[in-house]
């Protein structure tokens, strides 16, 4: 008993003295946010970093593992695949490229977030989490690269979206062949809503595309990428302006849909220095909030989805010029650690990937993503939007910021509004074809972008409001195309169906707006499965949940008896079926045969 006093006296005087040389005042609220109040911002900086290191050590380092492709030192060969897919993709490479190019007053600036991580590292050892008892290692210091390594990562987890939806639309062709273009488009649906509206964007006409797949794609990649930020990332924001509130004030709300998990996703923080008051989200590894505000301006993101990456198919020539390298991983086996080698991948000279995609055709295919092309300035505009003072000001610190891709919303205290989608897209002015596309190594290598001029980005709309919804920005008639990954708008849709519904806005509003439950998709795709079933000669428990749904409200609460099987019918159809809710939804009112019967099985 003696020896259990003096060891926890020895930690707690240990836990004083490591606090004790922090430059910062430090409190925990009610709500279990932690405030700082500091000096000044080389002071602020280190005591996020000494936050983030105290209170989120295991997961700042499984965020790092993931990028390195360590994990399956610590999980075994579950991990393998995922960690031999992260050695693939190399995001270390590119991390310590941007670290070397970085100004000083940047690198200054990680580098004293850097020292607080590690000062928090080593404040949480001497009272260690359940991951550590359990006998996860010790993290390794953290370095400046480290941050760079954990925002690629972010960045590449939430925009990958863009290739696959090449490899999908490819497998899709394949079942309904090249006059089923129309399966992949979002132009005339009913729930298809734009963030740009009529008058908010520049006007064009689409020149006629030739639709081809000369490759067949198989079922799964070799092995998948690891998804550290959940399988869903999907988000609304939305924000009125002064005109729509009951206050006089604009209003922003944002909602990232985040699984539940332990810890948390988001650390929240609240950082006060002579000059600045900032309350908001940060990610454990980035010395940003990402959604909060400074009383002067609010602010929120949600994934973008405009096209930031392709899969390009080489010709045989060009594939000649292709590096072969086999990484070694590291995997736990009882109590040892085996190194394997088998896997050979392919890439550029200059480390562009090769994925491992298997195709008919055996053509490799690469990788051309905008994250790969990130710059010095790209990052330098990130660490000023705690200061901005108005819309203005936000506006021109998001269109530096060249990290891909989010749409942010934000107002200020002036009843200003404003959206920006922030990173590199690549540049369409013509709708291109779906699927997997042919390409050559100089696209690759020099990619052309959107400018920030050209990229969405919109103040103070006369309609006095703006949402987004992970859905697309520019309506059919626009000068640019941004892809074919955005999510259907049902979810911006049904915000902007509420928005309307209220001409003055406040508190109670949102929140009817923020809990709203309804399965807007049902409302389509419902009435299309009554009639397709109706006449098929179900059971009586089938019967009685096809007259369920008939009468569904949409509502999609925790008592919704309809909403499980409903879901799960049209995963399953649309899977077999190789087709999203747009497909799904112009086969359903085709009375295409096919699509019967999957929806039947």
């Amino acid at each position: 008993m003696i020896a259990r006093v003096l060891l926890l006296t020895i930690c707690l005087f240990s836990s004083q003295i490591a606090s004790a040389a922090l430059p910062c005042e430090l409190w925990t609220d009610s709500q279990r946010i932690t405030h700082v109040k500091a000096a000044d911002q080389e002071a602020a900086t280190y005591c996020f970093g000494y936050l983030h290191g105290r209170d989120r050590t295991w997961q700042m380092d499984y965020f790092r593992r993931t990028a390195f492709g360590t994990n399956a030192e610590i999980y075994g060969f579950s991990r393998l695949k995922g960690d031999m897919m992260m050695r693939l993709l190399d995001l270390p490479r590119w991390a310590s490229k941007l670290w070397d190019s970085l100004e000083e007053r940047e690198r200054l600036w990680l580098a004293r977030y850097t020292a607080g991580v590690n000062h928090g590292f080593r404040v949480a050892a001497q009272q260690s989490t359940q991951e550590f008892l359990d006998g996860y290692p010790a993290p390794e210091k953290w370095k400046p690269e480290h941050t760079i390594v954990v925002m690629l990562l972010q960045s590449f987890d939430q925009t990958r979206k863009s290739f696959f939806t090449d490899w999908e639309e490819t497998r899709a062709m394949e079942k309904w062949g090249t006059p089923s273009v129309d399966l992949f488009e979002s132009d005339n649906l009913p729930w298809d809503t734009t963030i740009l509206k009529k008058g908010e964007y520049a006007v064009n006409t689409y020149p006629t595309v030739e639709y081809n797949s000369d490759g067949k794609v198989k079922e799964n990649l070799w092995g998948r990428f690891p998804t550290p930020f959940g399988e869903e990332s999907g988000s609304n924001n939305w924000v009125i302006s002064s005109a729509h509130s009951r206050s006089g004030k604009a209003i922003m709300a944002n909602d990232p849909h985040l699984e539940l998990r332990t810890p948390m996703f988001w650390y929240w923080i609240h950082l006060e220095i002579p000059g600045q008051d900032l309350i908001g989200a940060s990610l454990p590894g980035l010395p940003l909030v990402v959604s909060g505000t400074n009383r002067h301006v609010s602010w929120g993101l949600t994934n973008a989805y405009i096209n930031t990456a392709d899969a390009v198919r080489l010709n045989k020539q060009e594939a000649k010029q292709l590096e072969s390298f086999r990484p070694v991983v590291w995997v736990k086996w009882f109590f040892l650690k085996l190194p394997i080698f088998f896997k050979t991948f392919e890439r550029m000279v200059e480390g562009y990937p090769v994925l491992p995609l298997e195709t008919k055709s055996s053509r490799p295919l690469v990788l051309k993503w905008s994250g790969f092309h990130i710059k010095a300035s790209d990052l330098a505009s990130m660490r000023l939007m705690a200061s901005v003072k108005n819309v203005e000001e936000m506006e021109k610190v998001l269109s530096g910021v060249g990290i891909p891709a989010w749409n942010f919303v934000y107002a200020d205290t002036k009843g200003q509004i404003g959206q920006r989608t922030i990173g590199r897209g690549i540049r369409s002015t013509s709708k291109y074809a779906p699927g997997i596309h042919e390409g050559t190594l100089e696209e690759v290598r020099k990619p052309e972008f959107f400018s920030p001029d050209e990229m969405p980005h919109l103040q103070n709309p006369k309609r006095g409001w703006i949402v987004t919804a992970n859905n697309r920005h520019w309506p059919k008639d626009a000068a640019f195309f941004g892809g074919r990954s955005y999510s259907p708008g049902f979810r911006a849709s049904r915000i902007e169906e509420m928005l309307k519904a209220t001409n003055k806005h406040d508190r109670e509003s949102f929140s009817k707006i923020q809990c709203d439950s309804q399965i807007n998709d049902g409302r389509y795709m419902a009435p299309l499965l009554v009639e397709a079933l109706e006449d098929v000669d179900w059971s009586i428990p089938h019967r009685a949940w096809l007259e369920k749904l008939r009468k569904w409200d949409y509502s999609g609460g925790l008592d919704c008896e309809v909403c499980p099987i409903y879901r799960r019918t049209m995963d399953l159809a649309m899977d077999e079926l190789r087709v999203g809710e747009a497909g799904f939804w112009r086969l359903g009112e085709a009375e295409d045969k096919t699509w019967e019967l999957a929806i039947e099985s």
